[in-house]
């Protein structure tokens, strides 16, 4: 008898105890949900991803260098309508004359798994446009991109005459080069357990196909929509202050007046 009354005064005490501990751990966990997560997004790395495929498609060709840096299931927005990257390029010879881009802005999810960039390109024949271009984070940390559509602009803008510089000797010539400047912007970092706005809704009109795309951490999100015209169009939207904020949308004339890079 005694020593059953000893074990139940030693399990009441265990219980009382575990309480004890529950409480300061329930703490701790409520505390972690309200602590916002930091963020991991580093728009510089996707700025340099994007930079190494320009460099890449001079020194190796176009094609070579968007075969070698793309992502699983990648795709091409065209004139009609997005198709396998893979499958357009597999065989596809590199053009003589590669064209040249820069990326000019960048937005990154919190957490880094998805980012965007949008810049301006120059083609082999001089003709100038707008790109923009999604990236997946991989397994490795490297970012390929996964989505790429681009758009001639309409009209093409005059080109400046330069003012003629006096003659001097190559001695006396002093070379600057131009620093490329990136507007990098990272998505807010949501609370853990908080809960998400709902997505954003399409630009405007319905469209034949459209696909969309998300971060892991959904605070990055993109969708393309192809119009029975033939119309394109690219929109981006990130998590700012706990609402969607627009960050870009590249729209695409049917293709009569415009026309993508890997065309």
């Amino acid at each position: 008898m005694r020593k059953f009354t000893t074990m139940l005064a030693l399990l009441a005490a265990s219980a009382a105890l575990a309480g004890t501990a529950s409480a300061p751990l329930a703490q701790s966990r409520e505390r972690d949900r309200a602590r916002p997560i930091r963020s991991a997004g580093e728009p510089g790395r996707v700025a340099a991803a994007d930079w190494s495929l320009a460099r890449r498609a001079r020194e190796e060709g176009q094609f070579t260098a968007m075969r070698d840096t793309m992502a699983g299931g990648a795709l091409l927005h065209q004139a009609e309508g997005p198709v396998d990257a893979a499958t357009w390029l597999t065989g596809r010879a590199d053009p003589a004359e590669p064209e040249q881009w820069a990326p000019a802005t960048v937005w990154t999810s919190c957490d880094g798994t998805l980012a965007v960039t949008e810049g301006r390109y120059r083609q082999a024949d001089g003709l100038v446009g707008t790109y923009v271009t999604v990236w997946a984070l991989q397994r490795d940390r490297s970012y390929k991109w996964t989505y790429d559509l681009s758009s001639l602009d309409d009209p093409q803008p005059v080109e400046r005459q330069r003012p003629a510089l006096p003659a001097v000797s190559p001695a006396d010539l002093i070379t600057v080069q131009d620093i490329p400047s990136v507007r990098g912007h990272v998505a807010d970092c949501m609370r853990r357990g908080s809960p998400r706005p709902d997505r954003p809704q399409p630009v405007s009109g319905p469209a034949t196909r459209a696909g969309q795309g998300a971060s892991d951490d959904a605070t990055l999100v993109w969708r393309w929509e192809h119009r029975a015209n033939g119309e394109r169009l690219f929109s981006a939207d990130y998590l700012r202050d706990g609402q969607w904020s627009r960050v870009t949308t590249l729209r695409v004339a049917p293709a009569s007046a415009s026309a993508t890079r890997a065309e």
